[in-house]
């Protein structure tokens, strides 16, 4: 049984060697609120209703439905996982390793229509879990991934951007 870990990235000491944090990112409106739940699920927060509501709010009633297939994909992925995840808490502007790769296996989604479940998904998915993903997870991850462009929100860019500092400096 595989376990999802929140760290807080303020204590680096805290994250496992394995999942290092990464440098800030630049994140699009979409990849923050699928970070957002993703974290939020890992906490025990998935029943928040400000994330329910930001996800009806981006695709009405096709929003509540992709907030319940990640729902799926998130407790799957921490029951059936063979190692353990790093996932820092909601709000973090640093995103861990096992994040990148959450976040790239649903920028992978639209390449399962082209090369079928033996493709990018599927080998980004192994990383995640340490080994062949289950269909659960697999099928859960790529409803979510088609839900989400049916709710307005982009699906994850296949990396992120590098976060460029803050866009103006006050000066006082």
């Amino acid at each position: 049984m595989s376990v999802i870990v929140a760290t807080p990235a303020a204590t680096p000491a805290a994250a496992p060697a394995a999942a290092p944090a990464l440098e800030p990112v630049e994140l699009t409106e979409s990849e923050h609120l699928l970070l957002w739940a993703l974290r939020a699920m890992a906490i025990g927060g998935g029943d928040c209703p400000a994330l329910r509501h930001a996800f009806v709010r981006a695709g009405g009633p096709l929003g509540e439905e992709a907030l319940a297939c990640l729902f799926v994909a998130v407790k799957h992925l921490a029951f059936t996982g063979r190692r353990r995840l790093s996932v820092h808490v909601p709000g973090c502007r640093t995103i861990s390793r096992d994040e990148q790769l959450l976040l790239q296996a649903f920028a992978a989604v639209p390449a399962v229509e082209a090369d079928g479940w033996g493709g990018e998904l599927c080998r980004r998915l192994a990383q995640i879990v340490g080994g062949p993903a289950d269909p659960v997870l697999r099928r859960a991850v790529a409803a979510a991934g088609r839900l989400l462009p049916a709710c307005g929100l982009q699906l994850p860019r296949p990396e992120p951007a590098p976060w460029a500092g803050p866009a103006s400096v006050a000066l006082h």
